[in-house]
């Protein structure tokens, strides 16, 4: 049920990481607005000193940028600016672990174990990197080594909340909901928290629970309108599969009294005995479009009788087939041949 503007991911990226870049004359303010709706703020000096940085953008600034390009889905201008970093400082841990990331989100596997692997060497103990470890084995559901990283990384930088967030992630994805709550709600409060875990059992399909979570999010904060805007995606998405349920079945049943025929037989008396018909006479037309099974092969099918037409005749009759009464209307082809045969003279 993919019906957003936006991926999964890229709404939670929105919700708990959400940077924005704000230009003020010569400062660059770098925002990251957490689920619970705080703000954290950092000021940037981009221009240090036009005679020492040549009027350019600092390192700094360039990182911001690229982190949140990456976040806007901007993949190529984000690995334009880590690329730049890079080249003013090789040993850059945070350019690196992103170009690991816009790697790794590319399929290029090798290529960001590779880079992750460098920033380890670098920087063995860098919570940084250990996060973006977490995340590389958390995006190939190789969630014990996931977890690990993450753990790691959480001793080294206990209060680090987006680490946190990507662990509660994480743990609720490899089915550990329970810790993946308390996870989250010691990173961004309770009710986000339960808005989060929501958004990921929906990512699972699982929307009954996912449901389930929104309202304990709206009971617990009823001003947090994403919980409310997706409660009621996932309950008029419900209502229309239900509509949609009750035509199929609705359809299948005047199919199913087409094709089934549920008036009895009709017996026809004849020197041989009684042969069925397909229905009783002056019972409903029964359309070929309504009721002829595909045949294999290159098979054609019979001629059936259409509303409002009579049968085309397919078998010879004898030369007093004026005399002979005409069938009952729904005869299958077998069943027309049946009536003509017991009218015909030995």
């Amino acid at each position: 049920m993919r019906r957003s503007l936006l991926s999964t991911r890229a709404r939670f990226a929105a919700l708990s990481l959400g940077v924005a870049l704000i230009a003020t004359g010569c400062v660059t303010t770098v925002e990251e607005r957490l689920a619970d709706g705080s703000l954290k703020v950092q000021r940037f000096y981009p221009w240090e000193s036009p005679e020492k940085n040549g009027g350019k953008p600092s390192q700094q600034l360039m990182l911001a940028h690229g982190q949140f390009m990456e976040q806007q889905g901007q993949a190529t201008e984000a690995r334009e600016s880590y690329e730049k970093v890079l080249r003013k400082d090789s040993h850059s841990i945070e350019a690196m672990v992103g170009l690991a990331r816009l790697d790794s989100l590319a399929g290029r596997t090798e290529d960001a174990e590779k880079k992750l692997k460098e920033a380890e060497r670098l920087a063995p103990k860098s919570p940084v990197v250990q996060a973006a470890y977490g995340q590389f084995y958390a995006d190939r559901k190789e969630y014990p080594e996931a977890l690990a990283r993450f753990q790691q990384a959480l001793r080294d930088a206990p209060e680090n909340q987006s680490i946190r967030t990507q662990y509660a992630q994480t743990l609720a994805r490899a089915g550990n909901f329970d810790q993946s709550l308390a996870q989250f709600t010691q990173a961004v409060g309770e009710p986000a928290a339960y808005y989060n875990l929501g958004l990921i059992l929906h990512e699972q399909g699982r929307d009954e629970e996912a449901e389930e979570q929104f309202v304990e999010a709206l009971t617990r904060n009823p001003k947090l309108t994403q919980a409310q805007v997706w409660l009621d995606s996932l309950r008029d998405e419900r209502e229309r599969v239900a509509q949609a349920s009750a035509r199929s079945t609705a359809r299948a049943g005047r199919t199913g009294f087409a094709q089934t025929n549920p008036y009895p037989a009709r017996p026809l008396s004849s020197p041989a005995g009684s042969i069925p018909t397909g229905g009783p006479t002056g019972g409903p037309v029964i359309s070929a479009s309504a009721t002829q099974p595909a045949l294999p092969g290159n098979v054609q099918p019979a001629n059936i009788q259409s509303a409002g037409t009579q049968p085309a005749a397919t078998i010879a009759t004898p030369a007093t087939a004026t005399s002979i009464p005409q069938p009952p209307p729904g005869l299958t082809p077998a069943q027309l041949e049946q009536w003509h045969n017991q009218f015909r003279t030995p």
